[in-house]
């Protein structure tokens, strides 16, 4: 019983020293990933692009449909917003705003959807910028544009295109 008693010590301390050498780990971790985002902003800078440029590189058959994803999910994000999580627009409202047909809009809806943002993944596949470095919002949207598609965060303003090259697209 004695062994078992100073096995049991000696792991247990064993177990303290590792939990605590782990803490320094992600303490510093954390001091390093607030350095890091002025050096990967510079470096990430030049992937930046107007989401009118991405607009641009669409076949012409597709470009008013894209148009009309982005005009759509502003005006739905709007809305959402500004009756507190109630919308309160119909696709028809949407469609009359936007000067759109309500075929055009519910096309353009269909292209939408809500999702729990993946953040982690993001990093990981190199998304290291301020602006993902900072967000706190679990919610973003997936837009399905015709061969490609985008995750945008509306709280940002940013749209991310995850085919590589990575590029951020930004209001």
């Amino acid at each position: 019983m004695k062994n078992l008693a100073e096995d049991y010590e000696r792991d247990f301390s064993w177990l303290q020293i590792i939990f605590r050498l782990i803490n320094k780990m992600k303490e510093k971790a954390v001091e390093i990933k607030k350095d890091l985002p002025l050096e990967i902003e510079a470096k990430t800078e030049s992937r930046r692009f107007s989401i009118e440029q991405f607009l641009e590189k669409m076949a012409a058959k597709y470009y008013n449909k894209s148009r009309d994803i982005i005009n759509l999910t502003d005006s739905m994000i709007r809305n959402y917003h500004d009756t507190k999580s109630n919308p309160s627009l119909s696709l028809q409202d949407h469609a009359e705003s936007l000067n759109l047909s309500l075929k055009e809009v519910e096309a353009a809806s269909k292209a939408i959807t809500e999702i729990k943002f993946p953040l982690d993944e993001f990093l990981a596949k190199g998304f290291q910028i301020r602006e993902l470095l900072e967000y706190e919002y679990q919610l973003a949207y997936r837009l399905n544009f015709p061969g490609r598609m985008l995750i945008y965060l509306d709280r940002n303003q940013i749209f991310l295109d995850d085919s590589r090259p990575f590029k951020v697209y930004f209001r």
